[in-house]
């Protein structure tokens, strides 16, 4: 079985329309949290979308010089998306991902 972190890497590739693919993508792991960092030179702030929901995280950047770099990322309900952070700094996208805090199934009673 991967780990969290390797089930989030492996997946970083997924959808993927940059040339570079995978390579302009590095994800950390922490104690509470994943780093992601997406390279994206050329791109402003106003040229970045950012949606996500428990199973994806999707990344589009497009403009007229650059034109268009997507990702998506597989989340699998491993990240609380409601509190991921992003910041674009030098031509790096940083996405603070905390990790969802419902590790264990949760056990449903039949009424």
């Amino acid at each position: 079985m991967n780990t969290l972190l390797e089930q989030l890497i492996d997946s970083a590739s997924y959808g993927c329309t940059s040339k570079h693919h995978q390579s302009n993508i590095s994800i950390k792991n922490s104690e509470n949290e994943f780093i992601a960092e997406v390279i994206l030179p050329g791109f402003s702030k106003q040229d970045i979308s950012i949606l996500a929901d428990d199973k994806i995280l999707e990344i589009d950047a497009q403009n007229d010089n650059r034109g268009k770099e997507s990702f998506k990322i597989r989340l699998n309900g491993l990240v609380s998306t409601k509190d991921i952070h992003s910041k674009l700094e030098n031509g790096i996208l940083k996405l603070s991902l905390p990790k969802n805090s419902h590790k264990d199934r949760l056990s449903i009673t039949v009424g």
